[in-house]
């Protein structure tokens, strides 16, 4: 398999694997040119920062100080802000090993920029091996304490085209976190026995919901350790996705693309195009304790690993 990253918000651009037949075909969502990535506001393959979620009316108090963030999703904060880390140019480091090959992205995101407290020296990596797995890290160090949450914005078709409807998805995650209509969480858990949301056995996308899902589940057993999470599986192609991460919460995200999304070679994604599945802290966990923490404070290092693995059945 193929990997493709580029500088401009530290994006994966191109996943290529094999189907069941041995046919490549690129699994990945993805824009044609940098200037689309620039101007369209999908994250497609984007590092996602400083913040990955919404933070509700853009605020949050850190050790009696309140910070107000830039209200760029209705009136709440959505991923980082206008000019989040999904649309800076990071600065590339090659790396090659006897087992895998990898890039390292670097960047200082300066005390003030999207109204974030601290100056934060970040690296965004990119490992691909040779038993195609695909290893995601992020890591974080600040001089004033402030709120981290990093993760990748990557949407899978594994089937290559068309919809995402008969892929089937398995988590080992069975609760949730209700939110209201705006997508902020009402601070409880619930559990997704009995819900359009229980995947804890493998369960096609197009069984519920309108497939619209846009909803955060809590990793069965969380601890902070590398744990597998998710399964997903096209009966098509044969191709399967299985991921794990060190993080405490799955995302995931359905889209219904609307007409004149822009997509490859000049066409357009249309409907469920692509899965998302976030691996991230909780959303608005800076206001809400009862949530991971996702404070750094100096002296201390942020970090989260995910690792996508890819086969076929």
């Amino acid at each position: 398999m193929t990997a493709t990253v580029t500088p401009f918000g530290a994006t994966l651009v191109s996943v290529r694997v094999p189907d069941r037949d041995g046919v490549f075909d690129d699994v990945l969502l993805g824009l044609d040119t940098p200037a689309t990535y620039e101007s369209e506001r999908s994250y497609f393959g984007s590092t996602v920062g400083r913040f990955a979620g919404r933070i509700f009316r853009g605020r949050f108090a850190l050790d009696g100080t309140l910070h107000q963030l830039p209200l760029n999703d209705g009136t709440h904060h959505l991923h980082g802000g206008e000019a989040g880390f999904s649309h800076h140019l990071w600065t590339p480091e090659e790396r090659v090993t006897y087992l895998e090959v990898g890039v390292i992205f670097r960047r200082r995101a300066a005390d003030g920029e999207e109204g974030y407290p601290g100056n934060l020296d970040v690296e965004a990596s990119y490992w691909l091996d040779d038993r195609d797995r695909l290893r995601i890290e992020y890591r974080a160090r600040t001089d004033a304490p402030t709120h981290v949450n990093l993760t990748n914005h990557a949407y899978f078709n594994l089937a290559g085209r068309g919809s995402v409807a008969d892929h089937v998805l398995q988590l080992k995650a069975g609760t949730w976190l209700p939110t209201d209509d705006q997508g902020i969480p009402m601070g409880g858990v619930s559990t997704t026995a009995g819900t359009d949301l229980d995947f804890t056995e493998p369960t096609p996308l197009n069984r519920s919901m309108g497939m619209a899902y846009d909803h955060s589940l809590l990793v069965h057993g969380w601890d902070g350790t590398l744990r597998e999470c998710a399964r997903v599986q096209d009966p098509r192609s044969g191709r399967v996705l299985g991921m794990s991460t060190t993080a405490p919460v799955v995302h995931l995200h359905v889209p219904d693309f609307p007409p004149g999304t822009p997509g490859r070679g000049g066409g357009e994604y249309r409907g469920r195009a692509g899965f998302c599945l976030r691996a991230q802290y909780p959303p608005d966990a800076p206001n809400r304790p009862q949530f991971a923490s996702t404070r750094l404070d100096p002296g201390e290092e942020w970090s989260a690993t995910t690792i996508l693995e890819f086969r076929t059945e």
